[in-house]
């Protein structure tokens, strides 16, 4: 079994934590209670690694930062809309509606992004693959940084 999109969540909710801590930085808060709260992030963050690295049901190949490294930060650069990572989900066997066909990144807005291309029945969303078909790399936006 592959890394769960629920862990997925959990980690993007500790990066969102680890957000708004910095954003208490900024407002004079206590350091007392800013490095009481990262420390808790930290015990979170060690607890979730723990568990993928003594639960073999959950580890898989991609490693024990997997869950810990899906970006959620993303913009589709035609619409500015959010995009997915869908890298974890495609790697989870369990995941039905994910395949490795499915795209790597893929845009939020399905309505009229300016990326969308036509496919057999309808038009698709803007989306990203990290290779192509032959095993090629492919460009990815360069603001994303991956």
């Amino acid at each position: 079994m592959g890394m769960t999109s629920e862990m997925a969540k959990f980690a993007g909710t500790i990066h969102k934590m680890r957000e708004h801590i910095d954003m208490l930085v900024e407002t004079n808060t206590s350091p007392t209670i800013v490095n009481d709260m990262r420390d808790l992030v930290d015990e979170i963050l060690d607890t979730l690694e723990e568990a993928l690295f003594f639960n073999s049901d959950v580890q898989d190949d991609m490693g024990i930062t997997a869950a810990v490294t899906e970006r959620m930060d993303l913009a589709c650069p035609h619409c500015s809309s959010r995009v997915y990572d869908n890298r974890i989900r495609k790697a989870d066997d369990a995941q039905e509606t994910y395949s490795p066909k499915s795209p790597d990144f893929m845009c939020s807005h399905d309505a009229d992004c300016k990326g969308m291309i036509q496919g057999k029945l309808r038009k698709l969303r803007a989306s990203w693959y990290l290779k192509d078909l032959d095993g090629k790399p492919k460009q990815l936006p360069e603001q994303w940084l991956i």
